[in-house]
């Protein structure tokens, strides 16, 4: 599967990635940002305190008309909980990539991250409208819609972890 990650040397990398992934890329972009450079262990726990919402993420993009929050010194941010149990899943899927290339659970623990990225996932699903919407006249489908495409969009998620 080719990933995202364009550096030189790729033979010690281990990746782990989801397409289709029901979430928020935007959500995912600033768990992203906030994971990078971290061990999975720590990438972990704060993911887990992002569930319990004890610590926001701090929002480095698609940020406009977000909250400040007194935790980050006054930086936007949010809880993003459903993307933050998305990475989870995905981080300990690098870790189980790791022990089958041989690496043991503590070893995997502490390699770190050095590629995360989300990105849309290029398909937008498709949302059938009720039976009352069908006849709703347009400019060219003479009354009739068969479906419409909504605004949600699915991702894509790369991780790559490093020892």
């Amino acid at each position: 599967m080719p990933y995202s990650y364009n550096k030189d040397d790729r033979s010690d990398i281990i990746f782990a990635s989801i397409k289709r992934a029901d979430g928020s890329y935007k959500d995912l972009v600033a768990i992203c940002d906030n994971i990078k450079g971290l061990t999975v262990k720590s990438a972990i726990d704060l993911l887990n305190e992002v569930i319990a919402m004890k610590r926001p993420l701090y929002y480095r993009t698609h940020n406009k008309k977000l909250g400040h929050r007194h935790e980050l010194n006054g930086k936007k941010g949010r809880w993003p909980v459903k993307e933050s149990k998305l990475m989870i899943k995905i981080l300990k899927n690098a870790m189980a990539n790791a022990k089958n290339k041989g690496y043991t659970q503590e070893e995997a623990e502490l390699m770190k991250i050095v590629h995360a990225s989300a990105n849309k996932d290029g398909m937008s699903p498709r949302k059938y409208p009720s039976k009352g919407a069908l006849a709703v006249p347009g400019n060219h489908t003479m009354g009739y819609v068969p479906y419409r495409l909504i605004r949600n969009w699915y991702a894509k998620i790369e991780i790559g972890i490093k020892k």
